[in-house]
């Protein structure tokens, strides 16, 4: 065993641990070095280790490599595993696991300047305090401090970050306090209750951190959409639906107007819309009539090029710019 770590390395209120590795061997094949969810042939290639039979796997991260300190003398002894449409690697108790840290060199995002900002998408991986969450008020502190660390080291301080899979908003308030009072860094937290907030096992809730220094939210929306089909999902926000019809999104946009100020002048206004898609990998049919994710994103906006004038809260009237 020999392999890269790619995506996150998920942990349950279970235990159960699951490490998704590429072969060192395949790395140089990666273009880019990344491998993304859309990439089915680069997804295919991935093998999964899981401590379900009671092995400890280490604690590790985007870029670790993970080895087995047994190459060359005694094997690696385990269960192989399909499941969910891939393959995973259960070893034994007493497996002997090695990492090297950061063996994969690291993205950051690109400080804004004054003359520009920046907006990005971070998705938490179910920071909430759900039964299959961190309901453990330590382990959900550990859980806080580790996606803090991340976004303060590796986003620049980004003027609007879009948050997926927070548990409710006050996770998102949670966030932005430890960034403050930890990182220095000026976040406030705009976030409404959606249909999945109040799920009591694994809640979901989108949100937005905005540096308080750079931008002011102007108003926010979560809208939904109605049908005649009954998808048992809950109304919130606000929102209603005409008789005999019912809320079709169970994960809807949140959508934010947010002005902008930086060296241009007047501030610049823009509207935001995060979107946490829900899919099945291979199976999209499943929730095609229901999807309005996330990945990893990162994009610099220059205020005022291509002809564009910097908006100000005045010429709200008029169409803001949009980024999805």
């Amino acid at each position: 065993l020999d392999g890269y770590v790619h995506g996150p390395a998920k942990g349950y209120a279970s235990g159960e641990v699951e490490i998704a590795l590429l072969d060192a061997k395949l790395q140089p094949a990666v273009r880019g070095g990344r491998i993304f969810h859309i990439d089915a042939p680069q997804q295919a290639a991935l093998r999964y280790l899981s401590n379900l039979l009671g092995a400890e796997l280490p604690a590790v991260n985007w870029g670790d490599r993970v080895f087995s300190a047994n190459e060359g003398r005694a094997p690696l002894i385990g269960v192989l595993d399909y499941n969910f449409g891939k393959y995973q690697f259960l070893p034994l108790p007493g497996a002997n696991l090695r990492v090297e840290r950061g063996a994969l060199p690291g993205e950051n995002a690109t400080a804004a300047s004054p003359s520009d900002f920046t907006v990005c998408t971070f998705n938490l991986h179910g920071l909430g305090c759900g039964a299959e969450q961190h309901p453990d008020p330590a382990d959900y502190d550990a859980a806080l401090a580790r996606r803090a660390r991340i976004i303060a080291g590796t986003l620049a301080g980004c003027t609007l970050i879009g948050l997926q899979e927070t548990g409710a908003p006050a996770d998102a308030e949670a966030l932005a306090r430890r960034l403050v009072e930890e990182y220095d860094l000026p976040y406030i937290a705009v976030a409404l209750p959606g249909p999945g907030t109040f799920d009591p096992d694994f809640p979901l809730t989108n949100g937005f951190l905005l540096r308080s220094d750079r931008a002011t939210a102007l108003a926010v929306d979560s809208p939904q959409t109605c049908t005649a089909q009954d998808y048992d999902v809950p109304l919130t926000g606000g929102n209603s639906c005409p008789p005999g019809q019912f809320p079709l999104f169970d994960r809807p946009p949140l959508v934010l107007d947010a002005a902008v100020s930086g060296a241009w002048g007047e501030d610049f206004v823009l509207r935001v819309v995060n979107n946490h898609w829900k899919s099945k990998a291979g199976d999209e049919s499943v929730n095609a009539p229901r999807a309005p994710g996330a990945g990893a994103q990162h994009r610099r906006h220059r205020a005022g090029t291509a002809g564009r004038r910097p908006r100000s809260p005045s010429d709200r009237a008029r169409r803001p710019q949009r980024l999805l």
